[in-house]
């Protein structure tokens, strides 16, 4: 919902005082978008005062993010093969109760903090 509210920032613009809806300012940056993707400056970006291209940066940073994706899914699976070896068990309240606010824990939420654990561990 965040992300849709910040977005729709885009169309209103004010104006003697007041908020007006700007329709126009969309239309103009996706038109600009566009022409950025046929001449190739969509994908430049500043670091400071350096230009780069993305599309020869990218890359670099794909290994990286692999390294955090992999190390996320080996903790999870071995977190999720631990836990379902307990319950097979034993029967505990204590790790239900926290599992059960875990399936309730929105996912994203969840992805941002086993990424910072993979960070934490790597």
């Amino acid at each position: 919902m965040f992300t849709v509210i910040l977005s729709a920032l885009n169309f209103f613009a004010r104006q003697e005082g007041r908020l007006v809806m700007q329709p126009k300012f969309v239309v103009d940056e996706l038109l600009s978008f566009g022409r950025g993707l046929c001449d190739g400056t969509t994908f430049d970006y500043l670091a400071g005062k350096t230009s780069y291209d993305m599309r020869e940066t990218l890359p670099g940073f794909f290994s990286t993010s692999l390294k955090f994706i992999m190390s996320t899914a080996l903790i999870s699976l071995v977190i999720g093969i631990g836990l379902g070896i307990l319950f097979a068990f034993r029967r505990s309240r204590l790790v239900e109760g926290v599992l059960d606010f875990l399936h309730i824990t929105p996912d994203f939420m969840l992805a941002v903090l086993l990424q910072i654990l993979s960070i934490a561990v790597y």
